[in-house]
This record gives structure tokens, sequence and C-alpha cells, in this order.
């Protein structure tokens, strides 16, 4: 079996909106490609209106059937750790230069981003330190190229507090 999209709570619900939305858009679209199917039998041309609605009709199915994949892939995450990167954590790395990155791993797509920290566990950045404690280094690509950083700090987020009202 595949592996699960791990989510917190509000990104998933965020999720199920989206989900929501594009079914009201292809409702929408159909409406509008009933009036101009209506509107092209009553004329000798192409029917362009038409045409530009099944193509949207198109993609918006295709976008549906994307984020219903993801749902019935995802899995909720209801604790954080303290000792080992993993959603919900919020780790600080520290490359050979001293640069500190403070993150809070986050859903596999941060859909409802309520700090600047958050950042998904599939990011580039922070993937490679998934289940690593502090102390531990990974090689990292950066726009600058490959670089070594280590854990410095992991600590648990308080999610419930990330869910309702965003981090200070």
């Amino acid at each position: 079996m595949a592996e699960p999209y791990l989510f917190l709570q509000k990104d998933f619900d965020r999720l199920n909106r989206r989900i929501g939305d594009v079914a009201d858009q292809i409702t929408e679209v159909g409406a509008d490609m009933a009036d101009w199917a209506a509107q092209g039998a009553e004329t000798w041309h192409d029917n362009f209106g038409y045409e530009e609605g099944v193509r949207q009709e198109d993609m918006l199915a295709r976008r549906g059937e994307d984020f219903e994949a993801v749902r019935e892939r995802a899995e909720i995450v209801t604790t954080a750790s303290h000792d080992r990167v993993l959603v919900g954590s919020r780790v600080i790395l520290e490359n050979d230069d001293g640069e500190r990155r403070t993150l809070i791993v986050s859903s596999y797509w941060v859909l409802d981003r309520r700090t600047p920290e958050e950042i998904s566990y599939a990011a580039p950045l922070i993937a490679p330190f998934m289940g690593a404690g502090t102390g531990e280094q990974r090689s990292v690509s950066v726009p600058e190229g490959e670089q070594i950083w280590r854990v410095a700090a992991i600590e648990a987020v308080d999610l419930v507090r990330l869910q309702t009202a965003g981090m200070d």
C-alpha cells in the first residue's frame, strides 16, 4: 500500500473545502455550457463558449480527481513529537556557517498556513530530516548547492493552538 499523505486537521479541512469548491465550479460551468449550447443552436458558426466550457470542465474534473486521490490517502496527525522531526514538530536547523532556520513541520500540502515558518514535510529542506533526532546531520539541496544542516533543537507544537488561533 502507498504511504499516506499526512495532514494537520486545519489543512485537511481546507482540502475538503477545495474539493467542494471544485464541485461548485463544475456545476457553474455546466450551467454556462447549457446556455452556450442553446445559443449555438441558433447560429451557424462555431460555439467557442461551449468548447471553452468543455475544456474548463475537463480541467476542473482532473483537479477534483487529484484532490480526491490525496484525500483518500490522507491521514490526520493528532500528536506532535519533541524528540524526532515529524509532522507537528518545531525544528531549528543549523548549517556549518551558523545560519539557523526555525521551521514548523506541517502537512503534505500546507493549505491553511497559520505562520510563515510552516513548511510541508515533503519540502526539500525538511524531507531529509523526517525521523531525525537532535544533533543529526543531513545533506540538503538548496539553490546554492548541497549543504550540511544539523538538527539543533526539536519541540512539539501545540496542534490545537495552531489549528484554532495560529502561532504567536
